[in-house]
């Protein structure tokens, strides 16, 4: 049986978007920060598999919102633009295409 499993793992190369600092990502990159407040409104995934596509744009609403911009970014343009395919995506290639190319 075929199941969408959404994230795929595998270890990010040192050069890929999931460290660049933006995305406060790798190690050592600062201290925790409690989000609740500006995590975005529920967004319905729906049986679209674009688990990593969503996550990937909430986290940079909610860096946005916690900045005082509040941004509603589509999290089905990004996913289609980053090949998203019924297998799942790799947060590595959606964070690359987020920031190469951005999304509306």
């Amino acid at each position: 049986m075929d199941f969408n499993t959404g994230l795929l793992i595998r270890d990010p190369l040192p050069q890929q978007a999931v460290y660049n600092r933006i995305f406060a990502g790798g190690i050592g990159a600062g201290e925790s920060v409690n989000w609740k407040d500006s995590l975005p409104p529920r967004e319905r995934q729906y049986r679209v598999p674009f688990c990593v596509t969503f996550s990937r744009l909430n986290c940079a609403e909610a860096k946005g919102k916690k900045e005082g911009i509040i941004v509603n970014l589509s999290d089905r343009e990004l996913g289609v633009i980053s090949g998203t395919s019924k297998q799942g995506n790799f947060l590595d290639v959606v964070s690359d295409v987020f920031l190469n190319k951005g999304v509306t």
